[in-house]
């Protein structure tokens, strides 16, 4: 015999349909407890108890003295695939891996669906991210160095994210950032900083961004599968061979 889901599951699973409907949006702060309660006719114990059971599965989140909201990726947690739980050794060559199949396509698709808009977007991103070669060339301090890194990264991030979007693969835009802020702990090597401080990797991005609003295909093949080799040689990363031993590339 199938049990009957408690009430707070049912309570849940009606909230959670109403933020998949867009009755409630990403972000927007879900009513008062007690509103609930009379809505569905239930205690605030349940409510409580189903509000719970949304933290858990990331759907909305509890922000102290203020309320509860819409969490901005709704089900997706830190480390949905659970990499966290996964040997260093076979994870990062692993990510890379991915990468190198998914992200040269997703750019290509990005070319031919893209808009104007997420084209402008990635290079104004780029214009940042030239500003920022030029501090990290001229700054002596560790520490700011730091903090540099820290930022030039989430441009990097938003720089790849602009053609996710623009591919208009949902599925993209929920996986590769994930891929993406796992290895970026990664590249903390003396060599990949350098290399950051160099015009070089301004240089490397442009030219995506180029190959992409020229459709070429092809070339924009090349150039990711180029950029993405390049940053694991930098951050002192392994790629598997077809015979799937880890080698330095």
């Amino acid at each position: 015999m199938v049990s009957r889901p408690l009430i707070s599951e049912e309570v849940a699973n009606k909230i959670k349909a109403k933020i998949i409907r867009g009755e409630i949006q990403v972000g927007e702060r879900l009513p008062a407890e007690q509103e609930l309660a009379a809505e569905y006719n239930v205690s605030i114990r349940s409510i409580r108890e189903a509000v719970r059971y949304l933290v858990s599965y990331h759907i909305v989140e509890i922000r102290r003295g203020i309320g509860t909201f819409v969490c901005s990726n709704p089900g997706i947690s830190d480390d949905p695939l659970g990499f966290d739980f996964m040997n260093l050794d076979v994870l990062y060559p692993d990510l890379i891996e991915i990468r190198l199949m998914l992200e040269p396509e997703i750019f290509v698709l990005a070319a031919h669906r893209g808009k104007k808009r997420d084209f402008n977007k990635a290079a104004d991103i780029l214009k940042d991210i030239q500003k920022m070669n030029l501090q990290m060339a001229q700054s002596n301090s560790a520490e700011s160095d730091e903090q540099l890194y820290k930022k030039f990264w989430e441009y990097d991030i938003s720089f790849h994210c602009c053609f996710y979007q623009a591919s208009q693969n949902e599925i993209a835009n929920r996986i590769l950032p994930l891929i993406l802020n796992t290895i970026r702990n990664l590249y903390q090597s003396p060599s990949f900083k350098s290399f950051r401080k160099s015009p070089d990797f301004y240089s490397r991005h442009q030219a995506i961004l180029n190959a992409v609003l020229a459709k070429d295909d092809d070339l924009i093949r090349q150039l990711c599968r180029l950029h993405i080799r390049s940053g694991s040689q930098e951050g002192k990363l392994l790629l598997k061979d077809q015979d799937g031993f880890c080698k330095e590339k």
